[in-house]
């Protein structure tokens, strides 16, 4: 029989697992940080659609698309993962908005490298197809934010990993309430016998075989 490792920081350290589980974490964190990031971006992206407004800096523009590009692939990515470890289904609120924007990112590498590629591309298409995918990230950014508050008041399912821990607990309250019931049998047993061994009176032993016969049922 295959004895399991022992998990410990000397078996993480070997195997590397611990990058894994810090990832995991960081993801996490980022899943609800970039919900920052994403709105500024898209402020700062809407500013830029306005005719005649004065156009910033061409460095500030870069660096603004990196920072949206980024947050959304982490975004979808981790909202996601969030989504699976909720137990949540695969056509979810939150998991079919963590897949559109995978896809939204995934088309505009598309098109970033077919611009690279095919140089010949009018501008006009060029500045249309920017515009819608500016508005599609505009709206999926609002729709990322509705699923990451939605999750803060959404029940975490209960994972198969999850369920020893709770039968066991339930066991455990289980046996003290059959204890406790045990216990308030023995003391109303103890108090009939004790009134019944003073002066009673034919209507208190009637009442007392009574009571006595519901517990033997109630044992039973």
């Amino acid at each position: 029989m295959a004895v399991a490792p022992s998990s410990n920081w000397k078996t993480r350290l070997i195997d590397s697992s611990w990058f894994t589980v810090a990832w995991d974490w960081l993801q996490n964190l980022l899943t609800r940080a970039v919900d920052f990031i994403l709105w500024v971006t898209m402020i700062f992206a809407c500013y830029q659609l306005i005719p005649g407004a004065p156009q910033p800096d061409a460095e500030i523009s870069v660096f603004m698309f990196i920072c949206q590009f980024v947050a959304l692939d982490i975004g979808g990515i981790g909202l996601n993962k969030v989504g699976m470890q909720r137990g949540l289904g695969r056509w979810s609120y939150t998991r079919v908005v963590a897949y559109i924007l995978i896809g939204i990112t995934l088309v505009t590498v598309a098109y970033a490298g077919f611009q690279h590629a095919v140089p010949g591309i009018p501008h006009e298409v060029t500045i249309g197809i920017e515009v819608v995918l500016v508005v599609a990230r505009s709206i999926m950014i609002v729709l990322y934010g509705i699923a990451i508050h939605h999750l803060k008041h959404e029940p975490a399912a209960i994972t198969p990993a999850e369920m020893p821990n709770i039968l066991e607990r339930i066991e455990a309250m289980e046996q003290r309430f059959t204890a406790q019931i045990q216990s308030e049998r023995s003391a109303l047993r103890t108090m009939i016998e004790e009134t019944n061994g003073g002066s009673v009176n034919r209507s208190w032993g009637f009442s007392r075989s009574f009571i006595l016969k519901w517990i033997t049922l109630f044992q039973r």
